[in-house]
């Protein structure tokens, strides 16, 4: 089915796979108040499934002199859409853009001079809270200046069945069979979850991307990192 799609089309879709409306029919006030919370679960649960989004964000936010610490979602220090993780980062200074690694937390906790400042930030830690997540960096900024992170877009929650969804090619068709798959066990029907493993199967592939391995300079013989593509 081809995107924009509104809410009440996938529900009425979803329902009919598993025979709870017949063509023609469509869903009753409640029955449209059940597709629409199926629905949003279906959303919530592929938002943190790293595959099942078709797209990340970079977005920049300015960071404060002296602080290292940062909370990210509605209403936090960085308002905006709460990471489920971020996948890259830098920061920039005077212009110039620098790339900023990543340290796990039990890296973090293992840093001895966690209060240290200077200009450029080095290190990033994420650390998925709820309902604000919160980022650390490392060196403290010395001044004020621009941070950016990108990580994966967010599959919004839907309010009623007039809202209308963009989605990527095959989404619409995935988002109906998943929908089907959590009123079945309410509504009967037939089993269909095989399609709905199949359709969301092919969107992972289509959003899979090659993955890019190194190799030490040392184990062949030259004094940079060469990149290699991994199937």
């Amino acid at each position: 089915m081809p995107s924009p799609v509104t809410v009440l089309t996938i529900v009425t879709t979803a329902m009919r796979k598993i025979n709870a409306l017949a063509v023609g029919e469509t869903p009753t006030a409640a029955e449209l108040a059940d597709g629409i919370q199926a629905l949003n679960d279906v959303l919530e649960t592929w938002n943190i499934e790293n595959l099942s989004i078709y797209g990340s964000t970079p977005t920049t936010y300015a960071t404060v002199a002296g602080q290292n610490t940062y909370t990210m979602g509605p209403g936090g220090n960085w308002n905006g859409i709460r990471p489920t993780a971020i996948h890259a980062a830098y920061c920039s200074v005077n212009g110039v853009d620098f790339p900023v690694g990543e340290w796990t937390l039990e890296e973090w906790m293992g840093q001895p001079l966690k209060t240290v400042q200077q200009q450029i930030t080095e290190r990033y830690v994420y650390v998925n809270d709820a309902p604000l997540g919160r980022i650390i960096l490392w060196p403290t900024p010395l001044y004020a200046t621009t941070f950016t992170v990108n990580y994966n877009q967010q599959l919004t929650q839907v309010t009623g069945g007039t809202d209308v969804l963009n989605l990527a090619p095959g989404y619409a068709r995935a988002l109906q069979y998943a929908v089907a798959v959590e009123l079945q066990a309410e509504y009967g029907g037939p089993d269909v979850s095989a399609y709905a493993r199949a359709t969301k199967a092919t969107i992972k592939r289509a959003n899979r991307k090659t993955p890019v391995s190194g190799y030490d300079s040392l184990l062949v013989g030259g004094g940079r990192v060469v990149p290699a593509r991994g199937y």
